[in-house]
Formats: C-alpha cells, sequence, structure tokens
C-alpha cells in the first residue's frame, strides 16, 4: 500500500474518532446538564456516586477503579465534601423538575422514590453537625474494620498490599472523626454524657487493645487464608505490617479519638435531649422525618402515643385476666404470668451457646413456616451471631444487618439469658428474621428496580414491615393466648417509645423521668428501661419509626380491604407490599391502591 494510501486511512480514522468524541460529549451534556427523564437521572446519580465512592467501584467495576488507580483509597466520609454538596443540590434541582405523575405507575414510583431521596439529602445538610456519627449503636467508629477490608478472600498479594495501604489511609478517619468532636464543642451541641462515656469505653475495649485482639487483624489474617502455601512468608511479613501499621499508626489516632470523647462527655455532664441544642426543636422534627419519612409534629406524635399505650394496656390486661394473673399493676403481672408457664424458658441455660441453640431452632420452625409462601424469598442465608462484647451494653437485644454485598448478618444480644424467655422469643424471630426484616431485605435484593433503588432501607419502612411482619398468619385460626399476649408487649414497648422519644426530646424530659415511664408503662426491668432510654438520647426519632411505621402499614392494610373487599388476600398483600422494595411512608397508600389480588403471586414465586 502506498504511503498516501496509509495516510488517507490514518485520516479518515482521525476523523471517525474525533466525530465520536464529539457526539459522545454531545450526549453526555445532554443527560448531564438536561435528564429528560427519572430513569436518566437516576442512571447519573447512580454513575456518579461510584465514581466518587472507592469501595463501590472496586467492588462493581473493578477495572474502573485500577485504571484511575484507587484501589487503596478508603470510602469517602458519610458527611459528604464541599463538592459532595454542590454535586447533591445540583441532583436535587434536576430532581425537583420532573412530573412523576405523568409516569406509567412503576416509573411513577421510582420517580418519587428518587425525588424524595435527593430532596432529603439536601435538607438534612444543615442539620450535619448535629448528628452522632459516634453514637455507640450505629456510629461509624464501630465499622472500622469494613473500611478497610471489604471481602472475605484476597486474591494475591497485590490485593493485601492494597489493603495495607488503606489501613494507612484510615488514620486520616479516626482524625476525622476527633476533628469532628471538636467542631460540635465549637458549635455548641453537647451530646449527652452516657452516650460519650459508652463510645469511650468501646475505643478503649475494641481499639485500644493488641493488635491480636482487635477485629481489624483477625479479617485480615482470615482473608489471607486464601493464598497458596508457598507465600506463607509473604503472608506472615504483611501481617507483621499490618500490626505495625495499628500500633504505630491506629492506637495513637484511637487515643486522640478516645481523649476528644472523654473531654466531650466532662462538658456535657446531664444527660438531655436534643432540645439542648442549638436550634434543637427544628432539628428533632428534621430527625422525625429522617426517620419516619413523614412530617410529624412532636406534640401530636406524644399525644397519639398516650392514646396507644392506653389502648394496648387494656387490651394486655383483658388476656391477662383470662390467663388469671393478680390484678396488680401491669408490670407485676406480666411477671407472674410468665412465671406460671411452664418451665422451657432460655433464662435457664447455662450459656449463650444453649440460647443461640435454641434461637436457631426457633428459626428453622419460622423458615419451615415461610417458605411455602415465599418460596424464593425465604430461601436465604443469614449468618447468625452474638453482638460483640464492645457494643452489648448499648444495643438492643437482637439487631439485624443487612449488607450491600454478602450474607446478611443476625446479631443477638445475650448480655443475660435471662433476657430470652421462650414466650418472648416468636414475636422477636419474626421481627428480625422471618417474614420480617430478612425477608424484606432478600425481596428487595432480588426484585426487578433501579440501581439507586437496590440499598434504599429507611427506618419507617423497615421497621413499620417488621412489626406488621410479627402478627402475620398464614396458618387458619388465630394465635395462641400466649402468643398473644407477646405480640402485644412488643406492640405496647413500641407505642411506649413514641411516647418517650418526643418526651425527651421536645418536651424536655429528664432521663429518670424516662426511664421511669418505661418501666410504669411498657412493664420491662429498670436495666432494660435504662437501656432503651440512652438508646433514644442517642438516636433521636429512631425509636418512633417502629409505630409509626406500622400505622403506615396497617392503615394501608385497610385500604386495600376496603378497596377489594372479600377478596382480600394476606399472603398475596404482603407479597405486594415488598415486591418493588422500600418506599418512603407517604407512598404507601399508592402501591396499596394499585394492588390487585393474584398481582403480587409471581414476584416471591419466580426469579
Amino acid at each position: 500500500m502506498s504511503g498516501s494510501g496509509r495516510t488517507a486511512r490514518r485520516g479518515r480514522r482521525r476523523t471517525l474518532v474525533a466525530v465520536s468524541l464529539f457526539a459522545l460529549t454531545l450526549l453526555a451534556a445532554f443527560f448531564w446538564q438536561r435528564p429528560p427523564t427519572a430513569s436518566v437521572l437516576a442512571w447519573r446519580v447512580d454513575w456518579e456516586e461510584r465514581w466518587h465512592d472507592p469501595a463501590r467501584m472496586r467492588a462493581e467495576w473493578p477495572w474502573l477503579a485500577a485504571l484511575r488507580g484507587i484501589e487503596d483509597r478508603v470510602a469517602p466520609d458519610p458527611a459528604g465534601s464541599e463538592a459532595d454538596h454542590a454535586r447533591w443540590a445540583e441532583q436535587a434541582a434536576l430532581a425537583s423538575s420532573l412530573d412523576c405523575p405523568v409516569q406509567p405507575p412503576a416509573a411513577r414510583e421510582d420517580c418519587a422514590v428518587l425525588k424524595y431521596r435527593l430532596d432529603e439529602r439536601i435538607r438534612s445538610l444543615p442539620w450535619t453537625m448535629h448528628r452522632q456519627r459516634l453514637d455507640p449503636i450505629a456510629g461509624e467508629h464501630l465499622g472500622f474494620a469494613a473500611l478497610i477490608i471489604e471481602q472475605d478472600a484476597l486474591h494475591g498479594t497485590d490485593e493485601a498490599e492494597q489493603v495495607l495501604q488503606r489501613a494507612k489511609r484510615a488514620t486520616s478517619r479516626i482524625d476525622a472523626w476527633t476533628d469532628w468532636m471538636w467542631a460540635q464543642r465549637r458549635a455548641g451541641i453537647r451530646p449527652p454524657h452516657r452516650m460519650l462515656e459508652q463510645v469511650a469505653a468501646q475505643i478503649t475495649s475494641a481499639y485500644l487493645v493488641e493488635p491480636d485482639d482487635q477485629l481489624l487483624l483477625q479479617a485480615f489474617e482470615m482473608s489471607l487464608r486464601s493464598l497458596p502455601t508457598e507465600q506463607s512468608a509473604r503472608r506472615d511479613a504483611l501481617i507483621d505490617a499490618m500490626r505495625d501499621v495499628m500500633r504505630s499508626q491506629h492506637r495513637p489516632a484511637w487515643e486522640r479519638l478516645r481523649q476528644a470523647v472523654q473531654d466531650a462527655a466532662a462538658g456535657s455532664p446531664e444527660d438531655f435531649g436534643v432540645w439542648s441544642m442549638p436550634e434543637g426543636d427544628a432539628y428533632y422534627r428534621a430527625a422525625l422525618r429522617a426517620q419516619t419519612t413523614l412530617e410529624i409534629d412532636p406534640q401530636d406524635l406524644y399525644d397519639w402515643g398516650r392514646t396507644e399505650v392506653d389502648r394496648l394496656q387494656r387490651e394486655l390486661s383483658r388476656l391477662l385476666d383470662v390467663e388469671g394473673a393478680a390484678p396488680d399493676a401491669l408490670g407485676e403481672r406480666m411477671h407472674a404470668w410468665a412465671t406460671q408457664l411452664q418451665p422451657s424458658n432460655v433464662s435457664s441455660a447455662p450459656d449463650a451457646t444453649s440460647v443461640l441453640r435454641r434461637f436457631e431452632q426457633r428459626m428453622d420452625t419460622e423458615r419451615t413456616r415461610s417458605t411455602p409462601v415465599f418460596p424464593v424469598w425465604a430461601d436465604h442465608a443469614v449468618d447468625l451471631r452474638t453482638v460483640p462484647a464492645s457494643r452489648s451494653r448499648a444495643a438492643p437485644l437482637a439487631l439485624y444487618l443487612p449488607r450491600q454485598r454478602g450474607v446478611p448478618m443476625l446479631q443477638l444480644n445475650i448480655r443475660d439469658t435471662g433476657d430470652w424467655a421462650d414466650w418472648s422469643v416468636g414475636p422477636l424471630i419474626r421481627h428480625e428474621y422471618l417474614p420480617g426484616h430478612h425477608l424484606q431485605w432478600s425481596a428487595q435484593r432480588q426484585a426487578d428496580l433501579p440501581a439507586f433503588r437496590r440499598d434504599l432501607n429507611w427506618p419507617g419502612f423497615a421497621e413499620g414491615w417488621a412489626m406488621y411482619a410479627e402478627s402475620l398468619r398464614w396458618e387458619p385460626g388465630a394465635w395462641p393466648r400466649s402468643e398473644q399476649i407477646a405480640l402485644l408487649h412488643s406492640e405496647l414497648l413500641r407505642a411506649v417509645r413514641a411516647v418517650v422519644d418526643p418526651g425527651l426530646h421536645f418536651l424536655r424530659w429528664d432521663r429518670s423521668e424516662a426511664v421511669r415511664y418505661m418501666i410504669e408503662q411498657a412493664a420491662i426491668s429498670p436495666r432494660d428501661a435504662e437501656v432503651e432510654v440512652d438508646r433514644y438520647l442517642a438516636w433521636p426519632g429512631q425509636s418512633v419509626s417502629f409505630a409509626v411505621g406500622l400505622r403506615a402499614f396497617r392503615a394501608a392494610r385497610t385500604l386495600a380491604m376496603q378497596r377489594v373487599g372479600s377478596g382480600f388476600d394476606e399472603v398475596d398483600f404482603a407479597r405486594a407490599l415488598l415486591a418493588r422494595g422500600a418506599v418512603p411512608l407517604g407512598l404507601l397508600p399508592a402501591r396499596a391502591d394499585g394492588w390487585m389480588p393474584g398481582a403480587g403471586e409471581s414476584s416471591s414465586t419466580s426469579n
């Protein structure tokens, strides 16, 4: 071929490349500046979040992570940078122009969820400094190891080196938490005293110990087991290097953080609600919306909660009367009734292993019961563990932890085997496992949803469904009377929370008043009441998501029953509620109104 021919061919190729790049630029500009539909904006938002999150990119686009050279970077700070805030504001502004009602039903819901999510992220920004990033239940410090090690097995020493580099970079995250504590103090924000004491104790027991006793090194050693035997020397060297990072870099940073937390605790002598913070009342309203996805007036919530407590106590007393419990205070009657039951009580178990074994047996029973009804959704594993000792003081009795990657975890807090009376375990298993949290999360992970919706899970929806699921019964007839008592007691506890939470954070109750109300009205022990109240102080609004969410699910059920009459099917309606993932509670009526008997059948019976 002549030189002129080769030159002409190169020229044509260059022209083609230039035209293609120009066309792609125009196309990208069109999508980026003027998203024409909710689906395009959702795609853009998802793409941008993957681009700015090294952890997601490593998991979903490893080739791009390698191309960008970010294999050794930790996930971004959840609080976001100024650039993040500007990007979120732009996304929310674009979403506000979307006309969701004109979309087909499924796309209409996707559009509404997208608008809510982007709007809520912007609405939460003024309260960034009020949020407790280091609370003892779900604080960011508790996930430090997962920030560094994202997979169960490392494939080769290159990946192990990247983890080691992430461990070095993660020191800056600990220092960022320290800076956060000082910034809160400068802003006049004083977290609850006991909460800070618990966080300081967690840091001491989990991170200011020898590296071999820390979860990070244990997880690192576990992930290196897949390396070939001939690389054992290299494996040992990597583990020694991680120990050195933890001793020389992490430990001083953790000591600085603990000191900042202890100093903050010394400056917060009282356990007050968020009303004591600057603009505390407005922040509490924002916290209620963030947790429940609804606009709720705190006084209305308190009044409704008192009404619910009265109603549930009357129903519970009526059942106890039938059972022959003495007419004393409700707590004493509950205790007397429980002691009369046959001695199949887990409190007699000698150790936590026995409690776990008995809980697993009850899980097997519930799996057998639920799998024929939800054959695909219910057939998914869950990793049953105990709550780490460093978290047991503040953690609830059971905690379901969904994972974006890997098997979900169900943690049991067996700080006292006396908490695990056999009569009370049924509602707890149905709440946390099947057909509660585990079923809801399994359904959502398998649903045909846009990428941005697969990991959304607001407390109002998740806890509302789990409460709704506690009493779901597929078999003919009613629950046995002992189970009805357990169900009512579970619901009563959540109604009491709807009183205590606004009492603490809006009506200016002190801790002792809240504890006393819990003991008297919820029929629980003083120790359990103190643990509950301390959790509410650390996590404003979260505790009311149970009762408020349950109210929303029951209202949706009533709406559907009124519309279809005798054609109402409990199982099919439950499938329809879960088939398309979590939504803000304000969208539940539309989901119920659009349900037709039989429409949920295929969702949980085929992949």
